[in-house]
Order: structure tokens, then sequence, then C-alpha cells
């Protein structure tokens, strides 16, 4: 076990931090206690953050939690392919969901960019 502490690049303030037996571990640990992860940069290409967010998010809506769960489990698909799902009745809740942690620089993909509606 580790020590792993989420900081802020803009301002090295700690955003969380915790013992975890890897990196993974402390990101998911930090989301699901409700860190504000606001602010933090997204590795937009990781699959299971992408599905940590929107499950923080779903609460207990089976349909909400089943979008999370199509992430996990299609880790061969990249953005260009989920696109595709845009006439999902929980595509924009998806998209609203993920654009709120878009910040400046952190290369989210042009769809959550667009959904931000805020210059990036």
């Amino acid at each position: 076990m580790s020590i792993y502490k989420i900081v802020s690049r803009f301002d090295d303030r700690t955003l969380y931090e915790c013992e975890a037996e890897s990196l993974l571990k402390a990101l998911e640990a930090a989301v699901k206690s409700s860190a504000d992860l606001h602010g933090a940069t997204i590795n937009w290409q990781s699959h299971d953050m992408i599905a940590e967010l929107l499950i923080r998010k779903s609460g207990d809506d089976i349909e909400k939690r089943k979008v999370a769960g199509l992430i996990l489990a299609s880790r061969d698909w990249c953005w260009n392919r989920f696109v595709e799902l845009s006439g999902d009745p929980l595509w924009q809740w998806a998209i609203d969901t993920l654009s709120a942690y878009v910040i400046y620089g952190d290369d989210a993909p042009e769809i959550l960019k667009d959904a931000r509606k805020v210059e990036l």
C-alpha cells in the first residue's frame, strides 16, 4: 500500500489523499468519497475514470449505471465509437455529466468541450 495524493496542477491544492494499492484504486476511492475532483485533470482515455464519474452521478438509477457499465465493458472503443450512441435517451445526461469536469488544456474530446459551452 502506498499513499496517493491528488493535487490541482494549477495551485498544488490537495484534492484528495489516501492509502491505496494503486493509483487507480486511489482515484476510485476519491470519486466514491465524493471528493471535489472539479479542477482536476481527467484522463479522458481512461474507461475506469469515465465510468466512475458517471456512476457517481447515477445514484440508484439502473439505466444510468448501464451507461457506465458499457464504458467499462467496451475498452476497445474510443470516443468516436461512443459518439455513435448519440441517439440513446441517456446520451445527453452522460455528456452533461462528463463535460462538467472539462478544464482548459486537458485534451477532452470535442463533444465534451462543445457541451461545456465555455472558452477552453
